[in-house]
């Protein structure tokens, strides 16, 4: 076996195994430089690991954010644009009631997500029940997972007012605009109240910055 091996090894020399080019390099390199060399082929893994999924799937690792907040600041403008901030409100021939304007169906679509009979149709008339509502319906719907991107406080609002897929409809757009101009002015009185706020002198502090105390003879 010896001897055909040789013998085909003399017709064919490049069949014969060789060290490669990139194999020769590594195996001269000292103790230093193959650990550079190591370093540079992890850092490009991690690298190629956090940016490749970004690429192909940028929503999954869109930024955070928190129902807590958003619907903190989306829930005081829904009430302005639904009601006016009305509890006894009635709109939609009977059918929408309270604060939020909610519906029927709306209770019993919460009811469901909760699994229990949590609230009734009189819930709609509690300002704080009406809030519960709208804080399970939006929590449940308004989710990075179902919508395909990172929620904002205009997908909020069009699901409030269209439904689940509220904000995919034209038709509600009209309805943001007006409560994206809600916001605009909470915003507005915000500012002016911390510039009042600037100008109050502190408690138990004189007017008069510059007279001292009074003199006991």
């Amino acid at each position: 076996m010896d001897t055909v091996r040789h013998t085909q090894l003399e017709k064919n020399p490049a069949r014969e195994r060789k060290p490669s080019n990139r194999l020769r390099r590594e195996l001269s390199m000292t103790p230093f430089a193959s650990g550079f060399f190591c370093a540079q082929k992890y850092m490009l893994c991690l690298l190629a690991g956090i940016l490749i999924p970004h690429i192909l799937c940028p929503t999954a690792h869109a930024t955070s954010y928190n129902h807590y907040d958003f619907l903190n600041a989306i829930i005081p403008a829904l009430i302005v644009q639904e009601s006016t901030g009305n509890p006894n409100a009635v709109g939609d021939m009977g059918n929408a009631v309270g604060l939020l304007q909610i519906w029927p169906c709306v209770v019993a679509d919460v009811n469901r997500i909760l699994g229990r009979p949590a609230f009734s149709l009189e819930s709609r008339w509690h300002p704080g029940e009406s809030r519960a509502m709208c804080r399970v319906y939006l929590r449940h719907y308004v989710t990075a997972d179902r919508i395909g991107h990172t929620p904002t406080l205009s997908d909020y609002a069009r699901i409030w007012n269209g439904g689940p897929d509220g904000y995919l409809e034209h038709s509600t757009l009209t309805y943001w605009r007006d409560v994206s101009a809600i916001l605009s002015t909470f915003s507005a009185k915000e500012e002016v109240a911390e510039d009042e706020e600037g100008l109050r002198p502190a408690t138990g502090q004189h007017e008069d910055a510059g007279a001292g105390p009074a003199q006991v003879h």
